[in-house]
């Protein structure tokens, strides 16, 4: 998947975003009002990145029964480049965040998300971060986004929480086309593949690395579409 795309205003023209599954499962249950920060790499306000703005924030608002407060906050890399900037903008969003409970935080695009995966737990302490990405070959050939069928914006999203009394489970959930279910009990076998250049090495890797450490790796499709993987791991390396 190439999630380092800035071709935006034609991939995101007529893309509807799914991302209600993730969300509600990261919110915490006891949370009346649901607080949401996007993160974008640049400002949302550019012609692509104001599309993918209101399509997030229309699904995320008009599927939910409790309240929904989304705050968008932007890196706007193309005039804040360097690295130095990141620590300001850490500090900056830290203290604006200091007084409410962020219960989700979404990155879009891998610039934001590599932003909150340094400075995360800082600046949003014990709040789940959700990525949003652009799958290219799901979008399809750019010259058709001019047809009135909606395309659907696959979404990748990498949660994690806390299992059993010493343990913690990691979930990848994505929208894409899926796994078939008939398939889902031979993906972790060495050299199984359904791609026409695939080895069928890299799950069953996964799965030797994790077993070695005492954990397990599982796969299940999502709702509504796309599949879920998931692994637990014991905190002090003990069988999980």
């Amino acid at each position: 998947m190439d999630l380092r795309s800035r071709s935006r205003t034609h991939e995101t023209a007529h893309c509807f975003i799914s991302l209600t599954v993730w969300v509600g499962s990261a919110l915490p249950a006891y949370s009346a009002t649901r607080r949401i920060v996007l993160l974008f790499d640049e400002r949302p306000e550019l012609p692509g990145l104001a599309l993918l703005q209101a399509d997030l924030t229309l699904e995320l608002t008009s599927n939910s029964a409790d309240r929904i407060e989304i705050y968008s906050e932007a890196m706007d890399l193309s005039r804040f480049g360097s690295n130095n900037y990141q620590p300001l903008l850490r500090d900056f969003l830290q203290e604006k965040y200091a007084d409410k409970k962020i219960d989700v935080a979404i990155a879009v695009l891998s610039p934001s998300l590599d932003f909150l995966l340094n400075y995360g737990s800082v600046i949003f302490p014990e709040t789940p971060i959700i990525f949003c990405g652009i799958d290219k070959t799901e979008l399809g050939n750019r010259d058709s986004m001019d047809s009135a069928e909606p395309r659907v914006l696959s979404v990748l999203s990498v949660t994690s929480e806390i299992a059993g009394a010493n343990g913690v489970r990691v979930s990848i959930a994505d929208t894409g086309r899926g796994i078939d279910v008939a398939n889902l009990n031979r993906i972790f076998q060495p050299m199984f593949t359904t791609k026409t250049r695939g080895m069928g090495m890299g799950l069953s890797i996964c799965k030797s690395v994790i077993e070695n450490h005492n954990g397990h790796i599982w796969a299940s499709a999502n709702v509504p579409r796309g599949s879920i993987f998931q692994f637990e791991l014991a905190a002090n390396g003990a069988k999980h």
